[in-house]
């Protein structure tokens, strides 16, 4: 694309032309993670929204968060009876001292080094997107995992109706910060390559409200981009890639690892 990326036309993901190097992102995520708001200061809004789908599967248990930030919300987890751990590029300000914490990212298998146990519950909340190589984001994910065991993972929304139809390109897509967005689809292939299964999907909201209000919009958007691009492909195509449309959404997945005996585990 002319906006310094890669669009699959089948499943709607994004990808960067160009990766930034490791130590590149190292340095960046350093004060990345010293200054996160959470978009918009919501930190502690969303870290209760999470925890309310991690006590789905019931208290207590081994917990890992993947690229918390500064996020609340290993603490919230520890306060609700989870054995928890953090994966981050550095110990987030503020996390608990009774949790315990792993040097690491999803861009290296070296964050598995050491691991003795896997965990029962894998939280990935708006991480995949800042990854290098969502295959290998995908890969590690599923090793923390147990059989059995559920990975919860939330990350900007592609592919849809409004995204696949608006006037203008995502505004999820700002490298070095977010360097690819992973469509439903995307995401089903590549968990399933590593015997892990999608469990249910939902677009997610703080409340009903602003729910609402941000998928009416991208619908809205999706409608006039679908109009459009039926009238004229060549109009729609020039807007598309110079504007960047108004809808944001996020999705949330539940996906479930199968257990080495289940007759129906990947190929």
């Amino acid at each position: 694309m002319p906006w310094e990326s890669r669009e699959c036309r089948q499943c709607g993901s994004v990808s960067v032309l160009s990766l930034p190097s490791a130590k590149d992102l190292e340095t960046y995520y350093d004060t990345f993670n010293k200054d996160y708001d959470g978009g918009g200061g919501n930190l502690e809004r969303y870290a209760k929204r999470y925890l309310r789908e991690v006590l789905r599967f019931g208290r207590g248990g081994r917990l890992v968060d993947v690229g918390p930030s500064l996020s609340p919300f290993p603490n919230l987890a520890c306060e609700a009876g989870y054995q928890v751990t953090a994966i981050d590029y550095i110990r987030p300000a503020g996390l608990r001292p009774d949790i315990d914490f792993i040097t690491g990212n999803l861009n290296s298998e070296k964050v598995l080094e050491g691991l003795t146990q896997p965990f029962d519950i894998v939280c990935n909340f708006a991480v995949i997107e800042h990854c290098m190589y969502p295959d290998l984001a995908c890969k590690i994910l599923s090793s923390l995992c147990r059989p059995g065991g559920h990975i919860v993972l939330m990350t900007p929304e592609i592919g849809t109706f409004a995204t696949s139809n608006a006037l203008g390109r995502s505004g999820w897509f700002c490298p070095p910060k977010h360097l690819n967005l992973v469509s439903k689809e995307a995401l089903v292939g590549l968990f399933d390559r590593y015997g892990v299964r999608l469990v249910s999907s939902a677009r997610l909201e703080l409340n009903a409200w602003r729910w609402l209000a941000r998928y009416g919009c991208g619908a809205l958007e999706g409608c006039v981009g679908l109009m459009i691009k039926k009238a004229s492909r060549r109009v729609w195509e020039k807007q598309r890639n110079r504007r960047v449309h108004k809808h944001k959404g996020m999705a949330m997945y539940l996906f479930e690892k199968r257990n080495d005996r289940d007759p129906m585990r990947s190929r």
